[in-house]
């Protein structure tokens, strides 16, 4: 319900849209969310511990229904099925819908309004984007309130693996507020947000002590946002003592091992990552064993294919999803840009749930460098560098050329240019191949709001991986 009217409280007095959150908080649950949002708790928490063969039987079931909806309500999905001369019930399981071609998302943007189901009242939409982190960003349609409920199910349950619970305090980390303030509270879910407190280190201490007096169970962050953070408190800040600080969670970018490190040993908690997308069409998520991440079946069908679009299971392999919760907008076969690492452990997790594994989210296209011979070199190899990386209040390395890279960097104190020039050097031997790498120094590095803070940047690598 506070969905339909958020736009509207952006021009509204502040008091006023303070009124209204507080007001809204003392409804009772069951009449602020969506009924899917029940629906799907309850489901999750007997889905969790079925056998591989149920998940699989759920699966096939929520496939076929997605398939009819797609072949009666969607233009682009009654003309794909009658041009392949198919009908919905061909399709019966994960190895049949191969024989549906793979979805792109130029296809998407070329033919917006013919992915839209026709079953969908526009009053309950919303148009949604993805970040444009590689590119021009996608838009597409969801149903507002639904898809936020469901949404909010799946990840509430995670939380549950690690000891949060709804009503438990929470604050989470934000590149900026809308109404301008550093700190804000959001009464319907007892969550204290902070702005980008990547300000000075002199506000290290500041933020710490609102933290603190808080009292929050976890905190929650882009891994970009909450790494500078912990780094400041390491390098700068009194000790991040909050006793009541149990988990870290972090999403939406890739997380980074010296990040995770860095942030495990400023807040001296665990660091808990999960893996989604703004399509929400495929979900990972790390359970108690911490044990690479759960591929969440009960959210869509995720497959995994090589650089020549065949099934893969083992090494790196590309996220091909299929939500099964994005009736408005259906992407079927859908190719993420994602890439993972697969595990190569087949006996069940330590935690007792059967969802297949990943060992390790990789990146995206865009975050590999392609070196002048061809060879890739994905982000999980450049991190090695970033245990070199001089005094940096940030960082990116923008591929330009097939030959050339820029260092872009954002000094900090005690930055010194004999050691960005170290930093180049040891950046050159790890690529093993003639390359022109270049620092830069910059006053601030230009991310899109609302953007995912890439550690690289390649304004050439999905141009080359269209070639392969």
């Amino acid at each position: 319900m506070l969905d339909r009217v958020r736009p509207y409280l952006m021009h509204v007095p502040r008091p006023l849209v303070l009124a209204v959150r507080y007001a809204y908080s003392m409804i009772p649950l069951r009449y602020r969310m969506d009924r899917a949002y029940f629906e799907m708790s309850e489901l999750l928490q007997a889905s969790q511990w079925w056998e591989a063969g149920e998940l699989q039987a759920y699966q096939n079931a929520e496939l076929a229904a997605l398939l009819r909806h797609a072949y009666e309500n969607v233009p682009f999905y009654r003309e794909l099925f009658d041009g392949l001369g198919l009908r919905p019930a061909d399709i019966h399981d994960a190895k049949a819908l191969r024989r549906l071609p793979l979805l792109t998302k130029q296809e998407i943007k070329s033919r917006r309004e013919d992915f839209l189901s026709r079953a969908c009242r526009h009053r309950d939409l919303e148009l949604a984007r993805t970040s444009g982190t590689s590119g021009a960003p996608l838009f597409f349609w969801r149903e507002q309130s639904r898809s936020a409920a469901i949404e909010r199910a799946f990840f509430e349950r995670m939380w549950a693996w690690h000891g949060y619970h709804r009503g438990d305090r929470s604050v989470y980390i934000t590149g900026a507020l809308r109404m301008g303030d550093r700190f804000q509270y959001e009464p319907t879910t007892r969550t204290l947000v902070l702005q980008n407190p990547v300000v000075t280190p002199a506000k290290v201490a500041e933020y710490m002590e609102v933290i603190r007096r808080f009292r929050p169970k976890a905190m929650r962050g882009y891994p970009t946002l909450m790494y500078a953070f912990a780094r400041l408190i390491n390098r700068y800040g009194p000790e991040a003592d909050c006793p009541s600080l149990e988990v870290i969670f972090t999403n939406s970018e890739k997380l980074y091992g010296y990040q995770r490190e860095e942030i495990a040993a400023a807040f001296r908690c665990k660091v808990v990552d999960s893996y989604g997308h703004a399509e929400r069409l495929a979900l990972m998520q790390q359970c108690e064993a911490m044990r690479g991440y759960h591929v969440i079946q009960e959210y869509g069908l995720v497959e995994f294919i090589g650089r020549d679009g065949e099934p893969v299971s083992e090494g790196e392999a590309e996220v091909v999803a299929t939500g099964f919760h994005s009736r408005a907008y259906p992407m079927i076969r859908y190719r993420t840009g994602d890439w993972v690492r697969l595990s190569a452990e087949t006996g069940p997790c330590p935690c007792g749930r059967s969802y297949p594994r990943v060992d390790e989210i990789v990146g995206r296209t865009g975050d590999y460098i392609v070196a002048p011979s061809g060879r890739l070199l994905s982000p999980t190899v450049l991190e090695f560098v970033m245990m070199r990386s001089p005094s940096c209040r940030d960082l990116q390395i923008v591929q330009t050329g097939r030959d050339t890279l820029e260092v872009l960097m954002v000094p900090d104190d005690g930055f010194a240019m004999e050691d960005a020039e170290r930093f180049v050097a040891f950046l050159r031997s790890l690529i093993g191949e003639p390359m022109t790498v270049r620092p830069v120094l910059v006053d601030g590095i230009e991310r899109p709001a609302g953007a995912k803070h890439s550690l690289v940047r390649s304004l050439i690598a999905r141009e080359h991986l269209a070639q392969v």
